[in-house]
């Protein structure tokens, strides 16, 4: 298949003639363009107000996928998250750290981290509750 290949499921046709006799197949073929999905475990924190907690974020490459992944994060007032690294080639980790503030309302909270690779754009969230001292 080009890689300009649409997905999707298509029929192929195949006919083998030899004089008067001929033979007619059908075969259905799938195809998938290369793609990435992305997790995040722990996908659930408590953290103590004034503290952190990490999560794990993954990226993982899927149907040939070879492109580089920028990650970026948007947390809620209150919370501050960082990724690192910021970029992963392919497949691979990346660390959030989320810092609660000392002042935050107990709660719970969504962190959201988006992956991009072009036009591809993928995401997931970690759910944050957050306990006083």
């Amino acid at each position: 298949m080009p890689t300009s290949a649409i997905s999707g499921t298509y029929t192929v046709t195949v006919t083998g003639k030899s004089g008067s006799l001929s033979h007619t197949i059908s075969l259905t073929v799938q195809v998938t363009s290369p793609d990435f999905s992305i997790s995040a475990s722990p996908a659930s924190l408590t953290i103590r107000s004034g503290s952190r907690g990490t999560s794990t974020i993954t990226i993982t490459a899927l149907n040939g996928f070879t492109g580089n992944v920028t990650l970026s994060a948007s947390a809620p007032t209150g919370l501050a998250a960082s990724l690192n690294p910021v970029s992963i080639s392919t497949s691979g980790k990346s660390t959030l750290t989320i810092t609660v503030s000392s002042n935050t309302r107990t709660g719970t909270y969504t962190i959201t981290v988006t992956g991009k690779s072009g036009t591809l754009s993928h995401t997931t969230t970690v759910r944050v509750t957050v306990r006083r001292y």
